[in-house]
């Protein structure tokens, strides 16, 4: 359990500077082979040897990507809140939902919201109304402070920037539901 741990650390010391490990694999296995190509008679093994090297790079860092995707969506978790009352204001020169819910009161950008409405049957439990829920996606407690910082930015960066997730993740969502 302990290697699993030393190796996991060392995938994200890794994926934390992929891009710049990755400049530097291509330009190191590109170069040589372009001088034995170019600039000399030598066999071709060498360049070979140096195309397999930075094929095998290349893979080296697809698979630490796909681990760290896959322990991004499993490291997940979406919090529902009750909305009692929002208003949509200027804050600090950006328009944002001051949303007033059962647990204290949340800001969050206008632009980083995902509005959906529903219509649904009421019931015994639901009586007729309307309910609007903040549905928020956020970091699971169990998650490691080695993975967090990485896996925050993966989380905030919504799907642009750093990679792209296996699993299609919306932030902060706003659905208000009709019961009819």
């Amino acid at each position: 359990m302990a290697l699993y741990t030393l190796l996991d650390r060392l995938v994200y010391l890794i994926v934390a500077h992929w891009l710049v490990l990755t400049l530097i694999g291509i330009l190191a296995c590109i170069i040589p082979s372009l001088y034995i190509v170019g600039f000399t008679d030598k066999s071709v093994v060498k360049t070979q040897k140096y195309l397999i090297a930075l094929i095998l790079l290349l893979l080296a860092m697809v698979i630490f990507n796909l681990k760290v995707n896959w322990d991004f969506s499993h490291s997940i978790k979406t919090v529902s809140y009750r909305i009692e009352d929002y208003r949509i204001k200027n804050y600090k020169s950006k328009a944002c939902y001051f949303l007033k819910t059962n647990d204290g009161n949340k800001v969050v950008p206008k632009d980083s919201i995902k509005l959906e409405e529903n219509d649904k049957k009421a019931n015994k439990i639901h009586p007729i109304g309307t309910v609007i829920t903040y549905k928020q996606v956020v970091l699971k407690n169990n998650v490691p402070k080695y993975r967090q910082k990485l896996l925050q930015v993966m989380l905030e960066s919504n799907n642009e920037g750093l990679q792209k997730t296996i699993k299609f993740v919306t932030r902060n969502k706003l659905v208000r539901t009709n019961y009819r």
